[in-house]
This record gives C-alpha cells, sequence and structure tokens, in this order.
C-alpha cells in the first residue's frame, strides 16, 4: 500500500500540493481512540470474568447429570423394577434441571469471552498497524523534505519499543482461551481421552483448571490493562514527534 493510503488509514497528515491535510487535534485523536477502545475491551473482559464467577460449579452438575443421563440410558437393557425406574428417571430430570442453568451461563460466558478476546487482539492489532504506517510516514517526509533522521529514529524506537506490549496483549488472550477451553469438561479432547489411559484428563483435571483459569484471568486483565495504558502512552508520544515534523515541513513550505 502506497504511503498516502497508510495515512488516510491511520488519520495521520500527509504532505499535498495545496497544503498539508491537518486533522484536528491531531496530538491524541488516534491516542484517544485508541484508549477508548481498551477501555471498552476491559470493561467488556471485566464483565465476563464475573459472569465466570457466577457459573457455579459446573464440573459437579456436568459429573451428575453425564452419571443420571448413563443410568436412564441403560433402562431398556436392564430388568428393573418399576420404583426403581421411576427413581431413575426422576433423578436424571432433576440433574437436567441442575445442569441447566450453569449450562445456560458456561454458553454465555463462551461467546462473551470470544468476543472480548477478539477485540483485545483487534485493539493491539490497531497499535501495530499504526506504528508501521507512522514510521514509514515519517521516513518518507524527512527524505523528502531533507529533514534530520533524528525524526526517523525516534519514531522507529517508538515502534521497536511498542511492538513487545502488543504482543505481550496479544498471547495474554491467546493463554487465557487455552485455560478457559482446558475448564471445561465437555470439550471433545476429554471424550476422546475418556476409552484409553486417560493421561490427559489426569492431567489437566478440570476442576484444577477452572482454579487456574480463574487466577489467570485476574493477572490477565492486569497484564492487558498495563499493556495497553504502554501503548496508549507511546501512539501519544509518536503524534508529537509527527507534530515537531510538520511544523519544520510548514516552516520549508513557508505557511
Amino acid at each position: 500500500m502506497p504511503a498516502h493510503g497508510v495515512c488516510l488509514l491511520l488519520s495521520v497528515p500527509q504532505p499535498c500540493r495545496i497544503g498539508f491535510c491537518k486533522p484536528s487535534n491531531p496530538r491524541h485523536s488516534l491516542s484517544r481512540i485508541f484508549s477508548v477502545l481498551a477501555i471498552l475491551t476491559l470493561i467488556v473482559l471485566a464483565a465476563n470474568f464475573l459472569l465466570g464467577l457466577g457459573i457455579g460449579d459446573f464440573n459437579a452438575a456436568a459429573g451428575r447429570y453425564v452419571a443420571a443421563a448413563r443410568e436412564h440410558g441403560k433402562l431398556p437393557m436392564e430388568l428393573v423394577s418399576p420404583e426403581q425406574q421411576q427413581k431413575i428417571t426422576q433423578e436424571f430430570a432433576a440433574a437436567g434441571d441442575a445442569f441447566a442453568a450453569p449450562r445456560r451461563n458456561l454458553t454465555l460466558h463462551f461467546y462473551l469471552g470470544v468476543a472480548s478476546s477478539l477485540l483485545a487482539i483487534l485493539v493491539c492489532c490497531i497499535s501495530v498497524t499504526y506504528f508501521i504506517g507512522t514510521s514509514r510516514w515519517c521516513r518518507e517526509v524527512a527524505e523528502t523534505y531533507r529533514l534530520s533522521q533524528e525524526f526517523v529514529r525516534r519514531s522507529d524506537s517508538l515502534k521497536r519499543r511498542t511492538f513487545p506490549y502488543a504482543l505481550l496483549g496479544i498471547f495474554t488472550v491467546i493463554i487465557l482461551v487455552a485455560l478457559g477451553g482446558l475448564s471445561d469438561p465437555s470439550i471433545p479432547w476429554r471424550r476422546a481421552f475418556e476409552s484409553e489411559k486417560d493421561w490427559f484428563n489426569a492431567t489437566f483435571p478440570p476442576e484444577s483448571m477452572v482454579n487456574i483459569h480463574y487466577i489467570a484471568a485476574m493477572i490477565g486483565l492486569v497484564v492487558l490493562a498495563f499493556a495497553f495504558w504502554v501503548q496508549a502512552r507511546r501512539i501519544a508520544a509518536n503524534y508529537a514527534i509527527i507534530d515537531e515534523i510538520l511544523a519544520q515541513v510548514r516552516h520549508i513550505r513557508g505557511e
């Protein structure tokens, strides 16, 4: 993509024949947008964290329902008394009723987690895309108007120092999603190993993974908040460099 296309996408001013296309309040426009998106992401993640706490003991309810379903499924193949048959049927119905609410809450927690995770990754990708575009813009403008290469070095330095925090946010989300999946006893991986030596369920028992996912979620929220804060500050600092470049170019052009 040409430099002017990148500038339009990232709301960065670009040199043109009639002057500079200067956006309103350029130093803080994208920084403010990024901050709003980051805060929205953290709010959604925190809401999903609270929703996860309200699921209850899903593993216990799921285990009871699975055991009752197996007993109920054996009824046509076994000779049992009517009283025993009625008891098994009632236990199956009660287990299903007790499992309905946790299953519904877990489903909502899953979909909200997917949405908030994609939003968090999007915010980090905005930061990466912004620095890729603006660093190239700074280089091209500095070469065109023979400005000091210090502007380019400062912009590139901000880009290099910001990328690790964007990647930190992305990998934090991936880890949280993976731990959340391991906390669910109904995932296909667990069912696939039930008939074998079951090393997977023994190594990653869902009861233990729930606690690990809970602790990791609290730590992950703090890590993401810090990563977003650093990226927002670096974006604002890069806009300051852009302002300095614009000021020098206007001086050269006599505007």
